[in-house]
């Protein structure tokens, strides 16, 4: 064999070797991105049953200077797909003014912060109706011990709810509460990244009974606006819990 065809040879074999390679990285890279699409998917569908679709709040404030805990239990429902078993949380507001309550929530490793300000009623009124604003986050990531197979993943909820009630006694208030909210969720696979977001609108009857220890039950009914192959199914939420004032 002369000097040029083994030249030729190991030329070919490394341009072989080479598109190998590129076809190596090229194929890895599309599995990176349809793993995210996965994850992501999942992450919504599961993990979304933690997040806090709940409003357990009715349209009067608190009051000023006064503190509320709620734990609750809440069974999460998508259409079609799967029921969660009873998921705890944990809420606690103050009244910030008469008119104005903020808080906190946590749910499974899920954090969040709400608002809520009176707009029609007083603390003795049979009408209240108080707009309120929730934003509930969730973070997290494995490693093996490689860059290229760590997986980071984010949830997030941004719930704006119309809380509207009557309250026909000092004890019994019974609620209706439509609402608009945005779930989110960021996943990324070593250098490859993806996110989703979704626009949903609801409503939430629920009834509330007590004084100073309140039991309070609600559903959430929550449908998507931009529906797609992924969202495309209506969520529903059975929350049961108890109000503490401090």
């Amino acid at each position: 064999m002369s000097i040029v065809s083994i030249r030729y040879t190991y030329a070919l074999f490394l341009c072989t070797c080479l598109s190998f390679k590129g076809l190596i990285i090229k194929n890895q890279m599309i599995m990176n991105a349809i793993m995210i699409k996965l994850i992501l998917v999942m992450s919504c569908l599961l993990l979304g049953g933690c997040m806090t679709f709940n409003n357990l709040s009715t349209g009067r404030s608190l009051g000023k200077g006064i503190h509320e805990i709620t734990p609750s239990l809440s069974s999460y429902y998508v259409e079609g797909k799967a029921t969660t078993p009873s998921l705890p949380q944990v809420i606690y507001n103050y009244g910030l003014t008469e008119k104005m309550d903020v808080g906190a929530n946590i749910s499974f490793g899920m954090f969040g912060a709400q608002l809520k300000y009176q707009i029609i009623g007083g603390q003795r009124s049979f009408f209240c109706m108080a707009p309120g604003i929730t934003y509930t986050y969730f973070d997290a990531g494995t490693s093996n011990g490689n860059s290229s197979d760590r997986l980071n993943f984010s949830l997030s909820n941004l719930s704006i709810p119309l809380n509207m009630s009557v309250h026909p006694s000092e004890r019994l208030a019974v609620y209706f509460s439509p609402k608009i909210l945005r779930l989110g969720g960021r996943a990324a696979l070593g250098s490859s990244n993806s996110s989703k977001s979704i626009m949903m609108i609801g409503f939430t009857p629920g009834i509330e009974y007590g004084r100073r220890i309140k039991v309070i039950a609600e559903v959430n009914v929550l449908s998507p606006l931009n529906t797609n192959e992924n969202f495309q199914n209506t969520f529903g939420m059975l929350s049961l819990g108890a109000k503490f004032r401090l």
